[in-house]
């Protein structure tokens, strides 16, 4: 995995945790709005990235 991917796959296994720590804690339905929108985000970037990856090869 280049090191473009890890950084973006380690991205969204942070954004993760923050979208579980606040549905745990019950924050604002705002807060997790915004916060499942940027691993929807981070996730689709990962992908995309990765998909122009693998044409390289």
């Amino acid at each position: 995995m280049t090191h473009e991917l890890q950084a973006k796959a380690n991205e969204l296994i942070h954004a993760l945790g923050a979208l579980s720590v606040a549905q745990e804690s019950r924050v604002g339905s705002d807060d997790i709005s915004e916060l499942t929108q940027r691993a929807v985000d981070l996730k689709e970037e990962l992908l995309a990235a990765y998909s122009d990856t693998s044409r390289a090869y």
